[in-house]
């Protein structure tokens, strides 16, 4: 027994980083957090989440549902295996009620604890379970979100929560724990699918704006520059009221 323990402990860490990233459950993966402090640290690690995600990402059949039931919402991660969908872990939000996903972006959620009063925010990790709260400082204003998106910016290691109003949009930097208001690009009214989607380094929406006629536009917000711009349409979807 003894033997095996030293042989245990004398792997390098980077090994054992090694080994931890590559498993698929999550359950697991957060019952070897308490083995050992620098097992803890090393999971916790975002450069850890990082290599797990693209570690994961052949692993298609990990999803995240929401729940309801007599005691309130919640989470639960679920796999699919053999036709069948098998609960993997039951995940908590500690702070409050968060149960109103508003975006995704590298395995980490924005989440808002009431989608009306638009107030209390969280980012959130459902593998590690690592959570960030952030509150809104503008009380009282007008400033009501047609939709919303999260985005990370590698230069920086910063997760940015974007907001976007009629006239103006609004970022929140987690790193620097701190808001930006900038003024808007156009009047836009709705947001053709929920919420923003992260793809190639930036967040992309399809927001319907009114200038005489309502538009169909393509946004994106580049979280290096933290500008918000439109993405010129494809010829081919051009015509009608979308010119």
């Amino acid at each position: 027994m003894a033997t095996q323990e030293k042989t245990t402990s004398s792997l390098p860490p980077e090994i054992v980083e090694i080994i931890l990233s590559k498993l698929s459950s999550v359950k697991s993966l957060l019952r070897f957090k308490t083995v050992c402090k620098s097992w803890n640290t090393m999971i916790s690690d975002p450069l850890f989440a990082e290599i797990h995600l693209q570690s994961s990402k052949s692993s298609n059949y990990l999803f995240l549902r929401m729940y309801r039931n007599s005691s309130g919402r919640g989470f639960s991660l679920v796999k699919l295996e053999g036709g069948r969908i098998h609960n993997e872990a039951v995940l908590k939000v500690h702070y409050g009620s968060f149960n109103q996903v508003l975006g995704e972006c590298n395995g980490v959620l924005l989440l808002n604890e009431n989608l009306h009063a638009r107030k209390e925010y969280a980012f959130w990790n459902p593998s590690t379970r690592r959570q960030a709260h952030f509150s809104s400082p503008y009380i009282r204003d007008q400033f009501k979100p047609v939709t919303h998106g999260i985005c990370y910016d590698p230069i920086t290691d910063d997760f940015k929560a974007v907001m976007i109003a009629k006239e103006s949009y609004r970022i929140y930097s987690c790193k620097n724990n701190s808001w930006t208001e900038k003024k808007g690009i156009g009047q836009f009214y709705f947001c053709m699918v929920g919420w923003g989607v992260f793809a190639d380094g930036a967040i992309y929406w399809v927001l319907g704006e009114l200038d005489n006629n309502w538009i169909i536009q393509l946004v994106y917000f580049d979280p290096r520059t933290d500008e918000l711009k439109r993405l010129q349409k494809p010829k081919e979807l051009i015509g009608g009221n979308d010119e």
